[in-house]
């Protein structure tokens, strides 16, 4: 009897510490609504205060009394009906507002419906020992449609729980789990939504979803996740980016998102566009854009990219280590500014058969692939970041060198073995639709929606950064190959380039290999 007296009082413990965990995450989340009402509340307080204190000024007021003997000794005046009246709407008032804008969440013990989800063939002191239990947080901050759950692990792990999502959204009143995630030491974060996560509606791109950009390494926003929070990609962290997915997935929408938010932040880019098709009309006319379409012109390209490297590789000594302390210590006259190298269908780069090639050709090859090694392994420093896209990139395509430095993994709907390849496990498989464009994984369990750009949106949004024949360099009008509108030719521009630094010196973009 005593033992389940103790077992009662625990419950209610713990119970009331869940509680008050409750209200605490839905004030720590929401403080400066609160502090909004809190100071809506005593503004309307101190106004009723003041009408109610100057009643005697109203005419007639006095004459409304009622006779009430002890309550005038209590109060040591008359009782006036009127002012009673006025103090109790006064409260029923205050009392209304804050039960409007201090609703307190629901708490719901879900412990028995949650255990059976997860253990449905246990006994009952399993269930007991390793029952998770569940509170109600707050709504979603991100999407006031949705709300978070807590579940309380215990011991049940974290994969577990994952897995087994869809049967614990049998018991949570017919929401749809978008997405959960390891909360804290014993504790998984639970995104409940009302509508189904696998067919979302498209996000369609917005400028207020820009990075406040202050120097530094670029940070890209690149949709939300599965728990409705901003995604980013932080080149600080991750470098160099791989991007994959079937045709369809919307690779070159994500790419092209990066590629408008790093002139956003004033970065430069260097695009190799096999296909012809994606970078192409007002692309061909931008500032700090380069885009070539032939392999010879990559190879050319891939050499200015390194020059680049080498020459900042010189500048970078003691305090400096890489290009944002150089900027900030330095203060150059021309901010160094981090350079993307984005490769489009990267397989037609790597997996060319070079016994086919002439013994200069092989060569030039040979160190264009080098050259992007050692752009892989030494571009953090230097601020140089590549961008490798394709449907497609297994060990035996790409440089085991240069895919062990894309840290950033990105990778839309997928076959199993080629989400294994792209994210190291099968989650492009197991948790995207084959026929919804935009959704991607990163490998660790998010799904991010990308946000989508049309071609409206995109004429639209880089138009600040088109070159125009009104106001055209004289390197512009020398590429120039429109007809009707500016279009630089690129393979043009870099074969001059190059040409032009060969003829003063023939090994100046020789590969510098470590000894």
């Amino acid at each position: 009897m005593n033992e389940q007296k103790k077992q009662k009082k625990k419950f209610r413990l713990s119970s009331l510490s869940r509680k008050f965990e409750t209200i605490y995450k839905q004030v720590r989340h929401h403080w400066k609504a609160y502090i909004v009402k809190i100071i809506i509340i005593l503004l309307l307080i101190l106004i009723l205060i003041i009408f109610n204190l100057n009643l005697d000024s109203i005419p007639y007021i006095n004459r409304i009394c009622m006779n009430l003997p002890l309550l005038d000794v209590f109060a040591q005046r008359k009782i006036n009906l009127f002012y009673v009246l006025i103090y109790v709407l006064s409260i029923f008032l205050i009392v209304i507002v804050c039960k409007l804008f201090f609703k307190i969440m629901k708490y719901e013990d879900k412990d028995e419906k949650i255990a059976k989800a997860l253990m449905p063939n246990a006994d009952e002191n399993k269930i007991e020992e390793l029952a998770p239990k569940t509170i109600v947080m707050y709504t979603n901050p991100y999407n006031k449609d949705n709300e978070y759950w807590l579940l309380y692990k215990n011991s049940v792990p974290y994969n577990v729980i994952f897995d087994k999502k869809e049967l614990i959204q049998n018991f949570l009143d017919g929401q749809y789990v978008k997405g959960t995630k390891n909360y804290g030491s014993n504790k998984v974060l639970i995104n409940l939504s009302k509508t189904d996560p696998s067919d979302p509606k498209p996000i369609n791109w917005d400028n207020r979803f820009l990075v406040n950009y202050k120097g530094g390494s670029p940070i890209f926003n690149l949709g939300i996740n599965n728990l409705d929070e901003p995604y980013y990609w932080n080149t600080k962290k991750q470098i160099h980016e791989k991007l994959g997915g079937s045709t369809g997935a919307g690779k070159s929408i994500v790419q092209k998102s990066i590629c408008y938010q790093a002139l956003m932040q004033n970065c430069e880019l260097f695009i190799y566009d096999g296909k012809k098709i994606d970078y192409t009309g007002i692309w061909k006319r931008l500032k700090n854009c380069t885009i070539v379409n032939s392999m010879i012109g990559f190879e050319n390209m891939v050499k200015m990219v390194y020059e680049i490297h080498l020459n900042r590789t010189s500048e970078l000594k003691f305090p400096c280590y890489n290009i944002d302390s150089f900027n900030k210590f330095k203060k150059p006259r021309i901010p160094r500014k981090h350079i993307f190298l984005v490769i489009e269908e990267a397989a037609d780069i790597f997996n060319i058969d070079v016994k086919r090639l002439s013994k200069e050709e092989r060569k030039e090859y040979e160190d264009c692939i080098d050259r992007l090694i050692e752009l892989a392994r030494k571009g953090r420093a230097t601020g140089c970041h590549l961008c490798i896209n394709s449907q497609r990139l297994s060990a035996d395509i790409i440089p085991p060198q240069i895919n062990s430095c894309l840290k950033f993994k990105f990778c839309g709907f997928a076959d199993n073995i080629l989400s294994k390849i792209m994210v190291e496990n099968s989650d492009a498989h197991d948790l995207l639709k084959d026929d919804v464009a935009g959704m991607f994984v990163d490998g660790n369990h998010n799904v991010i929606q990308t946000y989508y750009i049309d071609s409206d949106i995109e004429q639209e949004i880089l138009k600040p950064f088109e070159i125009t024949r009104n106001k055209m360099s004289d390197i512009h009008r020398r590429y120039d190959i429109g007809e009707e509108e500016l279009e630089i030719d690129g393979d043009k521009f870099v074969k001059d380039y190059v040409e032009d630094k060969e003829a003063i010196d023939p090994n100046y973009f020789k590969v510098r290999k470590d000894n």
